[in-house]
């Protein structure tokens, strides 16, 4: 018979999630350091500098996602969950991110123009290396964010101040970290979405995707359109607005029709404690594995 076993991990407080996030910047100082004075000495053809935040952040996120499974004894595809991934959650998920997109887009447009002093420029060099930035903002941003804010302090959170309470704050602190004023509501309900995807299904990987989509289309947009540059409004807000709001309200009843982890669970059990009550929260929010 199979016996579970399942991990004591720590619950994660408001503070102690300021803490971790403090402590990733922190680790990445001496990773990027030596990387940017390597780029410095080769030039931005050979070492640019979206190649050298990829790097760091892809360096300071595993130490941390590694640290954090061996201290809790799960390994990183226990932490990350299932990458069976349904044509029906995909597509959720990609109406809810368009969607998401085309409400936002106006309206922040709206702000720049009546609130210039919002606007920040961000250099992520897309001019000087687009495939790195791609790289950076596409491929490595997605992934370490979401087993960062959703693999580990999402669930962490979630034990400490409960369900509802851990997605607020996991987004809020998600949408703090992008520094970016004007964004900020927008931020905010990509984390709602990004921590439902987490909740629904057990797994960091529909999240990754989704993350990965919106990242992208912000990229393509960056690239091709200069966007945030705010211009005229025009009889295009009302209908990005219509088309955005249409695509959330059919992404919402698509999302209905999703079958959750379990019918009395949150993720991180394993089929033989499907059933276990919800009160438990130490077992039904930490992976568990079985042996």
């Amino acid at each position: 018979m199979q016996e579970i076993c399942t991990p004591k991990t720590p619950t994660l407080s408001l503070s102690n999630a300021f803490l971790l996030l403090i402590r990733i910047q922190l680790l990445e100082i001496p990773i990027t350091a030596p990387l940017a004075l390597a780029g410095w000495a080769l030039g931005p053809q050979y070492l640019p500098k979206p190649l050298v935040l990829a790097a760091s952040a892809l360096l300071a996120g595993a130490w941390i996602v590694r640290g954090h499974c061996a201290r809790n004894s799960i390994s990183v595809r226990m932490l990350a969950g299932s990458l069976a991934l349904g044509p029906g959650l995909l597509l959720t998920a990609a109406f809810a991110v368009v969607g998401l997109q085309l409400v936002e887009a106006p309206l922040v447009n709206w702000a720049l123009i009546q609130f210039p002093i919002l606007r920040v420029d961000l250099d992520y060099g897309i001019q000087q290396a687009p495939w790195a930035a791609f790289l950076l903002i596409v491929v490595v941003a997605p992934l370490i964010e979401e087993f960062i804010f959703r693999g580990i302090m999402l669930r962490g959170l979630a034990l400490h101040y409960g369900v509802r309470r851990g997605l607020l704050l996991g987004a809020l602190l998600f949408a703090l970290v992008h520094v970016y004023p004007v964004k900020l509501p927008g931020t905010f309900a990509a984390g709602l979405l990004l921590g439902w995807l987490l909740l629904r299904t057990g797994s960091v990987w529909p999240g990754v995707f989704a993350h990965a989509l919106n990242n992208g289309i912000c990229f393509v947009a960056m690239v091709k359109f200069q966007v945030p540059d705010p211009f005229d409004p025009g009889a295009w807000s009302f209908a990005s607005l219509l088309a955005g709001s249409a695509l959330l309200t059919l992404a919402y009843r698509l999302s209905r029709r999703i079958p959750a982890v379990g019918e009395d669970r949150l993720p991180g059990d394993p089929p033989a404690v499907r059933h276990q009550h919800l009160d438990d929260r130490h077992n039904v929010l930490n992976p568990s594995q079985a042996t």
